[in-house]
């Protein structure tokens, strides 16, 4: 196989890549690393054709690479062994069976519900997360000034 034949594109801010391409990638070591200093400078990136082994390393690879959270999509049971190696993951239910589901830290019905899950209820949990912060910092100075001062430190 050439190179030729290896599918990538990129389309505006976006790189597309095929299985194929992935394959020879996931091979090497260095590979992997400018793959993901490559996939760092786009807005998204799309891996299309690719098998269960080939999203769980993609994922891995992440994970190690940049150390930030991974959030899976998928829809079946093809995307299981991403779905364990992701921080979050978020299964659209389909005919293929109820196993991602049971896996999952969401299930949606629906692809369209995937809007307000990620933007609308991840800006509630954010500020959720915030408030809880907030009190505690609060609740900790409220209890150590009520120690300093029964001891007569203040």
């Amino acid at each position: 196989m050439t190179w030729r034949q290896l599918w990538v594109k990129i389309v505006g801010n976006m790189l597309v890549i095929d299985k194929s391409f992935l394959n020879h990638v996931l091979k090497e070591l260095f590979t992997r690393e400018a793959l993901l200093e490559l996939a760092t400078g786009f807005l998204a990136v799309v891996f299309f054709r690719t098998l269960p082994n080939q999203k769980a390393e993609l994922v891995r690879v992440v994970n190690k690479g940049i150390n930030l959270q991974t959030l899976a999509i998928g829809n079946g049971t093809n995307y299981i062994l991403m779905i364990q190696t992701a921080n979050i993951c978020v299964d659209v239910l389909g005919k293929e069976g109820m196993q991602a589901v049971n896996l999952c830290s969401y299930a949606i019905a629906k692809s369209r519900f995937l809007h307000k899950l990620l933007f609308v209820y991840g800006n509630w949990s954010d500020s959720s997360n915030s408030r809880i912060i907030h009190h505690i910092f609060y609740k900790e100075i409220i209890c150590i000034s009520g120690c300093l001062q029964f001891q007569g430190w203040v």
